[in-house]
């Protein structure tokens, strides 16, 4: 699934502004997988993950992620940026089903699913809470790989804050 316009456009924004606060250092592309499809599943240390995985991966293929709407509605930005780009599967709670269906229909159309499967943000870095099944019941269901992939340092959010980080995928 070749990326979008509005996709490739708000991945260049997002990598211009995210790393011109943030130091990341991104090891490890070469292992991803050079035909998709595939499921990423990576840890969760922050609101700004997703759209750091934006920034920090290649544009193409697109990468859509699971997300619960409180998740996603929580911030303007966060909303009017996902909505954009067109990324986002919703996550509702008892509708497996849908999920099922939303994740293969990217996955068949060679895209990546992007997963925590921590659910949420994690309470420190280095702890991981329980994960759940998705990437496992998505990756079987679709007969796709899953990319493991780990944030090696907190990212803070706060304004005016730099930090050092590190994704290996």
């Amino acid at each position: 699934m070749r990326a979008t316009l509005r996709f490739r456009a708000a991945r260049s924004i997002l990598r211009r502004l995210l790393l011109s606060v943030f130091r990341v250092r991104v090891e490890g592309l070469e292992r991803l997988p050079s035909e998709p499809p595939y499921v990423l599943a990576c840890n969760h240390l922050s609101w700004l993950d997703p759209f750091l995985l934006i920034a920090c991966l290649p544009a193409s293929p697109q990468v859509h992620f699971l997300g619960r709407p409180s998740a996603i509605e929580n911030r303007a930005f966060k909303r009017w940026t996902l909505r954009f780009i067109s990324g986002v599967i919703p996550v509702e709670s008892g509708k497996l089903e849908h999920l099922s269906a939303a994740v293969a229909g990217v996955l068949h159309k060679g895209g990546v699913v992007a997963i925590f499967p921590e659910g949420g943000v994690g309470p420190a870095e280095g702890q991981l809470q329980r994960l759940r099944g998705g990437v496992a019941h998505f990756s079987e269901q679709n007969r796709a790989p899953v990319v493991a992939a780990g944030w090696l340092a907190r990212v803070s959010s706060g304004a005016g804050k730099r930090s050092d980080s590190e994704l290996a995928p």
